[in-house]
């Protein structure tokens, strides 16, 4: 059978995969194999595809294939009893049965080996080696024959089971096609699908496939552009072998020839200084979905490189409740492996690790901001206190160097209006939306009246009492945090016979507490004044 590497790219080249097998005795009595079929316990679960290693006389070993299970009565007592019927009859009934189920163990020479095991080794069976492969592997596709004229990719697969040796020797894969990697082929209109419309029931490619996913709440897409080369290249440059004493000249061997650089994104590469415009374009369609849907928040990279003039330039294309915007770059420290060293990180990757951290730890009403970013070691911009009040009144959110570490500052939305400007507001209004419209479905199929809207009404005050009680809103009381109409005012007699229902709910969020600058100053006459800004 052919596989291919799942995704295109040299790093292909390097992936082994290794399929060996396990067998599992079945408790069988001699009297339930015949030479076309197995007798085989009611408690069994065995199904279509499943291959057996079958023992005949004089220690013969056959493989076959069960192509069908079927439940018969047997006419001597009038049970029922289970029978799995053979893809081919044997030479004499066999005395013993072993299920035989196959591991692939797939190595790509950087990560953990993925294994995938209890596979089937026919196409008709429930965990069949291609069907895994296509749903579970993030390493293999299968793939048909090169050398075979087919228009089915899996063809192949499809017209043959795995041909398996009753010894059940271990198999390898062989060297894979060297290929060459296409990252410059990659551009930003890759990350679109042009051709999806609201409502559109077809399978979306690029940022549009997230649509499919119900869960999606934060969005990020640091790859939308590159601001510059992957990686700076390094020359190679000849040893000198001058030192402060005369000496007789050497004749120095030549340096290493140069290599040749890594491929890089030049499809994506944009200047932030030249192409401020078209990078403030490509993050515009981003949140433009976002206010389409309304479901989910996308967070923004301020471009690096920029000076204050200009980050407040670029801010001033947005307004969105559904995008923040972070700034600057952060450089971590990596712990991940032996190398050590610095790794530069886009400033809203770090913030969605910090909400998601937040949420998990305090619930989406606390606001993900006055946080230290966890191996942050410095940043490309350290944002002096006067350009931070400035970038702080036209919410984009800072990561500042301090003392006891990097801290991200707030936590705003890019949106004008102020009803939305913090950013957990935004998200703790949308969560409830989207929770009250999965568990209030079963409203849809009871009778329209008093009794409905009653209930309607203690539902949603109990889910918003809950909300109050963990601090999500403000207000002394319930009464002051929250309201929930659902009365024959909003509902009169045409909305009800209309098939409709009304409800209106009506919430305080409690906004967190940012920075409140202090000005404090003495006069002299030793008076000392606090002023806030």
């Amino acid at each position: 059978m052919w596989v291919r590497a799942r995704n295109d790219g040299s790093w292909g080249t390097a992936l082994r995969a290794r399929l060996s097998f396990t067998t599992r005795a079945l408790a069988l009595s001699a009297s339930d194999f015949f030479v076309n079929r197995v007798r085989v316990p009611s408690g069994l679960d065995i199904a279509p595809g499943t291959t057996l290693r079958l023992l005949l006389g004089a220690g013969v070993k056959v493989i076959r294939r069960i192509a069908s299970v079927v439940e018969d009565w047997n006419p001597l007592d009038g049970s029922r009893e289970k029978w799995a019927w053979l893809d081919a009859p044997t030479a004499g009934a066999a005395t013993s049965a072993e299920l035989v189920e196959g591991t692939l163990a797939i190595d790509d020479g950087v990560n953990a080996t993925e294994t995938h095991d209890r596979l089937g080794l026919a196409s008709n069976h429930p965990r069949w080696l291609a069907a895994v492969l296509v749903n579970d592997s993030e390493l293999l596709f299968p793939a048909d024959d090169p050398d075979k004229a087919s228009g089915d990719p899996l063809a192949s697969w499809l017209e043959s089971d795995l041909d398996v040796d009753s010894n059940l020797p271990s198999s390898s894969t062989g060297a894979f096609t060297t290929v060459t990697d296409r990252y410059a082929d990659i551009v930003p209109d890759d990350f679109f699908d042009d051709a999806w419309v609201p409502g559109d029931e077809r399978s979306a490619t690029g940022i549009h496939s997230i649509l499919d996913l119900d869960d999606v709440s934060l969005v990020a897409a640091p790859d939308l552009y590159s601001p510059g080369p992957l990686a700076p290249i390094e020359l190679i440059v000849p040893p000198i072998a001058a030192g402060p004493e005369f000496a007789e000249c050497v004749a120095l061997p030549p340096p290493a020839p140069q290599g040749e650089p890594a491929e890089d994104l030049t499809g994506l590469m944009l200047d932030p200084l030249n192409d401020l415009d078209d990078i403030a374009g490509l993050q515009r369609r981003l949140t433009d979905l976002a206010d389409e849907r309304e479901s989910f928040i996308v967070l923004l990279d301020v471009p690096p490189g920029l000076s204050q003039r200009r980050m407040l330039y670029w801010r001033g294309k947005f307004d969105s409740a559904y995008a923040a915007a972070y700034h600057p770059w952060l450089n971590i420290a990596r712990t991940d492996d032996q190398r050590g060293g610095l790794v530069r990180v886009n400033p809203s990757a770090a913030a969605a690790g910090i909400i998601a951290q937040r949420e998990h730890a305090f619930g989406v009403p606390y606001g993900p901001a006055n946080v230290l970013a966890v191996d942050a070691v410095s940043v490309d911009d350290r944002v002096s206190p006067s350009r931070h009040d400035e970038l702080h009144q036209h919410a984009i959110n800072v990561f500042l160097m301090e003392r006891d570490g990097i801290r991200l500052t707030a936590a705003r939305t890019l949106s004008l209006d102020p009803i939305w400007r913090q950013l957990n507001v935004r998200r703790l209004v949308t969560m409830i939306r989207r929770v009250l419209e999965r568990q209030m479905q079963w409203s849809v199929f009871e009778p329209n009246n008093a009794q409905l809207r009653f209930q309607v009404s203690r539902m949603l005050e109990a889910y918003l009492r809950q909300l109050y009680r963990a601090n999500a809103f403000t207000g002394a009381s319930e009464k002051q945090a929250f309201f929930v109409k659902c009365d024959d005012k909003l509902n009169p007699l045409s909305v009800e016979q209309a098939g409709q229902l009304i409800a209106q709910v009506g919430i305080a969020p409690a906004e967190p507490m940012e920075f409140i600058v202090l000005d404090l100053s003495r006069a002299g006459d030793t008076v000392l004044t606090s002023e806030e800004n």
